[in-house]
């Protein structure tokens, strides 16, 4: 989950327009010039993230929606979820621009996004968000034209749809995935045929049994995936298991989080290092600061002076064109899905401000 970070979003050196609007809390109109004038689209963005990562999984999703807002403009909502812990900071932030995300039970709204979280307890039926969010999966069905599920998330539909458990991994998976891209699936237009996504993740679920359950591929290696789809009543649920919108450094501040947690015997093993993401130097690098690191049972000094900056110049890829192409061409999709039945669902039930 991502530590946050500020970074290369943008593939386009020309910004969308975040216009907040009077009279509608949270609510955020994300346009470029290319959509003025066309029907806003409504997105509801469900932030699950504890609050280290609150701020910045915002900023991350909706850097990549103000991306797609060329498509149309984007009507952002913002709703938050029970059971994970807030300090006072993101309590004041959630009662500023947040609703509960119970209130999406009885509106319609063109798409949802639900982000993923740091688990808290042994199996996700256990976590105190489980009920909230198992309605919100089934709301999804009947009430959304297409629902985008992050990570744990994402796990949780798999297991609401078809009872499909997620299992543990032998050790976190952090780095960056090489995918095959199935240009079969109406999402995979202008993709190159090879992504490269970050993941960063605990747990995973077996492709054999998405496939066998029907799911599409969409990025996908030769055992793992990235995002699959699955249609339910009327809803295409996007489902990723890995991050296209972390930054560019987000993985090293996660290592850099990871390596404290050890340090200060909070975690039991040393974080292993990023695979598929840094240059040979960047290795070397990493691999010193980890060396001068020592675990302890909450004793030892933190090494000082992480070389973030550094780290990041030996990044050696880059997933911001294609993570943008694919949340345009997702956005392109819902448009045409909403536009094939009319206005779409969810304009109505915010206020008349949108113009």
């Amino acid at each position: 989950m991502p530590a946050g970070s500020q970074g290369d979003l943008s593939v386009s050196q020309r910004a969308p327009l975040f216009m907040d609007l009077d009279g509608a809390a949270g609510a955020t109109l994300l346009r470029r010039d290319s959509s003025a004038g066309r029907q806003p689209v409504t997105v509801a963005f469900v932030n699950n993230m504890p609050d280290a990562a609150f701020r910045e999984t915002e900023a991350q999703f909706l850097g990549l929606l103000g991306e797609a807002s060329s498509v149309a403009p984007i009507l952002i909502t913002r709703y938050w979820m029970p059971g994970v812990p807030r300090g006072r900071a993101v309590a004041s932030l959630i009662e500023a621009s947040y609703e509960s995300a119970g209130s999406l039970l009885g509106r319609s709204v063109d798409a949802v996004i639900i982000t993923g979280t740091d688990p808290l307890a042994p199996n996700l039926q256990s976590e105190a968000f489980w009920p909230l969010l198992s309605e919100l999966v089934n709301w999804a069905k009947r009430s959304t034209t297409s629902a985008l599920l992050s990570c744990l998330a994402a796990h949780a539909a798999i297991y609401l749809l078809d009872e499909v458990e997620r299992t543990s991994l032998p050790q976190k998976f952090s780095g960056v995935m090489v995918n095959k891209v199935d240009h079969r699936h109406p999402l995979s237009r202008d993709l190159d045929s090879e992504v490269p996504i970050p993941h960063s993740r605990r747990n995973g679920v077996e492709l054999s049994q998405l496939e066998a359950k029907g799911y599409q591929r969409l990025l996908t290696s030769q055992r793992d995936w990235t995002a699959v789809t699955k249609f339910s009543g009327d809803c295409l649920f996007l489902l990723l298991q890995g991050h296209p919108e972390y930054q560019r450094n987000t993985l090293l501040r996660e290592y850099r989080r990871d390596l404290r947690l050890f340090q200060s015997g909070r975690q039991s093993t040393r974080p292993s290092t990023p695979t598929g993401y840094l240059t040979p130097i960047g290795l070397s690098m990493l691999h010193e600061v980890s060396r001068s690191s020592a675990g302890g049972s909450g004793g030892s000094t933190p090494t000082p002076g992480f070389p973030l900056t550094e780290l990041a110049s030996e990044v050696m890829v880059s997933w911001s064109h294609s993570a943008a192409t694919l949340y345009r061409n997702w956005m392109e999709w819902v448009v045409n899905r909403s536009s094939s039945s009319g206005t779409p669902t969810g304009v109505a039930n915010f206020p008349a401000t949108v113009g």
